[in-house]
């Protein structure tokens, strides 16, 4: 897994390539707020964790990753996000944590899109 910092827009630049580790796939959610560490290969939530299937553009300016949860789906408290290479197992290019809070509890009825950018390298 690769950690977040000053390079992520060239980690990006690179995983949409399919190089480090792999195309981008899927954006997960969960409702773990362990600290991130690069031995971690999933989302670190028990059980309420959830990936799905990303739209990926490129351009000469922008990488854009996006996925939609509906109604239904991740109806938790998310506290953590990472981008995959595959539905399930496979390799986790990146994840995230808002610390201790969570970036919001989406509930019943809702649709909530996730769109990741960073400049194109």
């Amino acid at each position: 897994m690769a950690t977040k910092g000053a390079n992520f827009g060239a980690y990006i630049a690179a995983a949409l390539a399919g190089e480090a580790g792999g195309h981008i796939t899927h954006i997960g959610v969960g409702d773990s707020s362990t600290a991130e560490s690069t031995s971690h290969n999933d989302l670190q939530a028990a059980t309420n964790k959830l990936r799905k299937a990303a739209t990926v553009v490129r351009s000469t300016a922008t990488n854009t990753i996006t996925a939609s949860f509906g109604n239904g789906e991740a109806e938790w408290a998310w506290k953590e996000m990472a981008i995959f290479n595959a539905a399930s197992s496979g390799n986790m290019l990146i994840r995230d944590i808002n610390g201790a809070v969570s970036w919001g509890t989406k509930g019943a009825g809702e649709i909530w899109d996730v769109t990741i950018t960073s400049a194109a390298s």
